[in-house]
């Protein structure tokens, strides 16, 4: 049996939740790893042994595995002439390479994935550009806050 040490500023999905999102670890308290999502605005806490290593490399080069790709190409045809394929919202705010791929190829000419805490700039990369969770019930002032 391997055993993996997991440490401050490793990269982790957890087992519970179906490896759906990667998450940075923040901090690690006896058996409770505290953690910041890596491409959802999204902070948690887990308990250790629900947590799964992923390696840097696959993080880093903005590749995710993307099991919502055939998706994305039946909302384009099926909306093809219906509304304006310009720009494009990643699903849950998660891009991967082959979805940027796709959209490159469908001419569109920007997508956005979720926030990182932060506003846009000029260096963002034209696939993955940020944007903000918002909500029916969300106060103004934190509407207000977000768009100045």
């Amino acid at each position: 049996m391997v055993i993996f040490v997991i440490k401050k500023g490793d990269y982790i999905t957890r087992n519970s939740y179906g490896n759906d999102t990667v998450f940075l670890v923040l901090n690690i308290r006896g058996d409770t790893v505290y953690l910041k999502g890596v491409y959802a605005r999204l902070y948690a806490d887990s308990p250790i042994d629900d947590c799964v290593s992923v390696d840097k490399s696959t993080v880093e080069d903005d590749f995710r595995p993307c099991n919502f790709i055939d998706e994305i190409k039946k909302d384009f045809e099926k909306n093809k002439g219906l509304v304006s394929t310009d720009y494009f919202a990643f699903p849950y705010g998660v891009s991967c390479q082959n979805a940027q791929d796709y959209l490159k190829s469908s001419s569109v000419k920007l997508a956005f994935s979720y926030n990182q805490n932060r506003h846009m700039t000029r260096h963002d990369k034209q696939y993955l550009l940020p944007r903000y969770l918002m909500f029916s019930n969300m106060p103004f002032f934190l509407f207000k806050w977000w768009v100045e």
